[in-house]
């Protein structure tokens, strides 16, 4: 399974790797912005099992940045983590769901691997893959 990061916090995703390796994800790639993951990706003709991205300032820019990571990187599930209100949290899903965007979850921070394997777990063969590391 092939993790994409975008996080400029490096302690934060330090942390985000731990969890990942914790849950068998090996293959992790780390960025602090969208945009350097957008041109690496791209040089490399990289796809992504998952893509994991931080809260931006916006949620409409939440929404521009899965959009890119699924359409431009070839992302097939995305995670939101950040800290979102009810509200915020539920828009962002259902303007998710209307784009048509496979958003697994949105995580709240600090992450935890309970929550992480969570979410996971909706990935069909998540399991399987499991058993098979």
């Amino acid at each position: 399974m092939r993790l994409l990061v975008i996080e400029e916090n490096a302690f934060a995703s330090h942390d985000v790797q731990l969890l990942a390796n914790g849950l068998g994800i090996f293959s992790i790639h780390v960025h602090a912005t969208l945009a350097q993951a957008l041109k690496d990706a791209e040089q490399r003709n990289l796809d992504f099992d998952v893509a994991l991205l931080h809260q931006a300032e916006e949620p409409f820019t939440d929404l521009q940045n899965l959009h890119a990571l699924h359409h431009r990187l070839r992302a097939r599930h995305l995670l939101l983590m950040g800290v979102y209100g009810g509200k915020q949290r539920e828009g962002l899903v259902r303007a998710a769901r209307l784009r048509r965007l496979p958003l697994l979850d949105i995580l709240d921070l600090p992450l935890s691997r309970p929550q992480m394997f969570q979410a996971l777990q909706r990935i069909p063969g998540f399991i399987r893959h499991l058993a098979h590391d």
